[in-house]
């Protein structure tokens, strides 16, 4: 079993596929508490497979717990990360490439940053390999990146862009 800790946005769908393609386990539904009861979701995870956990206030003690081959999966870009996050949470549009110009919720960078510090919590222990998006070549893939120039298609993207700047500051991006 792998999990992987990552961020919405990280690419870790992609990540999920190229692992299936070079281990042969299945991928599995994400974990995410918004959704799913994170015990439940544990209680009755198969015997194999990949799956994907977004952060939550008590996850590493769920990592700790069971007995899973956990890795952490980043983006070095976390800026970029933010705003696309904060878009596609507005269109709800994940997969394509966007022309549409909207103006965002920014209140959800605080949301972003606030789960970017439980991961990085959890990395800092170095009890778990970190890997990053954009140090894998990942071809044959059916998820494609893509082309999405996110500080284009934000109407209030210097809002956004300072208040990026300021968490970024405090958590150490």
């Amino acid at each position: 079993m792998i999990g992987i800790l990552c961020q919405h946005r990280s690419g870790h769908s992609a990540y999920e596929q190229y692992l299936k393609n070079k281990t042969g386990l299945d991928t599995l539904p994400e974990l995410d508490i918004n959704q799913k009861n994170p015990q439940d979701y544990f209680e009755n995870l198969p015997a194999n497979g990949i799956f994907s956990m977004m952060p939550f206030d008590n996850c590493y003690e769920y990592m700790k717990k069971y007995n899973v081959d956990w890795q952490i999966f980043l983006r070095k870009d976390v800026t970029t990360q933010c705003l696309s996050f904060i878009y596609t949470n507005k269109t709800g549009r994940i997969r394509d490439n966007q022309t549409e110009v909207h103006i965002v919720d920014s209140s959800l960078i605080d949301y972003f940053f606030s789960n970017y510090k439980i991961i990085n919590d959890i990395k800092i222990k170095n009890e778990y390999p970190v890997y990053y998006y954009e140090d894998f070549h990942m071809p044959g893939l059916t998820i494609k990146k893509n082309n999405n120039n996110y500080r284009k298609l934000i109407r209030n993207i210097d809002e956004c862009l300072a208040k990026i700047d300021q968490l970024s500051l405090t958590f150490g991006t």
